[in-house]
């Protein structure tokens, strides 16, 4: 018989210590958003506000690369505001990338439940938190911009337990967190498509201090039952190219 999966809590006993980390990523994201709005009326009439929106592959560099050599995909957004004389605009940006997941079916006893069994997801991932500050002196179809980059990069292993029958998850935790200060560049191209709808790509390099991370390879569930991991420390120095959409208004 195999042996019962204990849902969080108890379940991962077997997990590298952690040491407290930093994670102010929200108090960050939060000191970011005046960069997109100081001075308001120095914003407006020379340039065009731009909401960004795409998918993401990153490649790992450096240091980053040395330990782990995967390869990295999501998503990614950029706000930016104009001002009103110079070709410049200040804004924010959020990414997030998965590195990799674990899944596998694994038994539960739960006693509110009839299910016998649960679906495991641990996934390890990092979140970038921005602010941006944007060189795009040229209106028309074709949109050229340079973009310099500061504020943070997290990582995080999350587990999440589902069951059939029962919405949302079961169970979550948060398993490792690691952060560190990050910065660099990126340039895109945006082309109109329609009206204000434009098809943008943008490569992006990021540079990063040493973080804790999770190798998504290392994960697995022992035979009692019991998940395992390996904790690595690096840079997360990368570059990323994204693809999608804006909106020019």
């Amino acid at each position: 018989m195999a042996p019962i999966y204990q849902p969080i809590g108890t379940a991962f006993g077997i997990v590298p210590a952690m040491k407290p980390v930093a994670y102010p990523n929200l108090l960050l994201l939060l000191a970011f958003l005046p960069l997109a709005q100081v001075g308001a009326a120095q914003f407006g009439k020379q340039g065009r506000h731009s909401l960004s929106f795409g998918g993401r592959i990153g490649h790992p560099l450096g240091g980053f690369s040395a330990v782990w050599g995967g390869r990295m995909a999501g998503y990614g957004g950029q706000l930016i505001m104009p001002m009103r004389v110079l070709p410049l605009g200040f804004g924010v940006q959020y990414d997030r990338s998965s590195l990799g997941a674990f899944r596998t079916d694994v038994p539960i006893d739960v006693p509110y439940l009839d299910a016998t069994e649960g679906r495991l997801v641990v996934r390890s991932s990092n979140h970038g938190f921005h602010a941006v500050t944007r060189f795009d002196p040229l209106r028309g179809r074709f949109v050229p911009y340079a973009d310099l980059l500061a504020g943070w990069r997290s990582f995080s292993l999350r587990s999440k337990l589902t069951v059939d029958g029962v919405d949302g998850p079961l169970e979550r935790e948060v398993l490792q967190r690691g952060s560190a200060f990050s910065w660099g560049w990126a340039a895109g191209l945006m082309v109109r498509l329609k009206g204000p709808l434009y098809g943008e790509i943008r490569v992006e390099r990021s540079y990063s201090g040493e973080s804790q991370w999770t190798d998504p390879g290392s994960i697995e569930l022992d035979q009692d039952g019991l998940l395992n991991y390996e904790e690595r420390s690096s840079s997360a120095d990368a570059l990323f190219i994204q693809a999608g959409i804006s909106l020019r208004f």
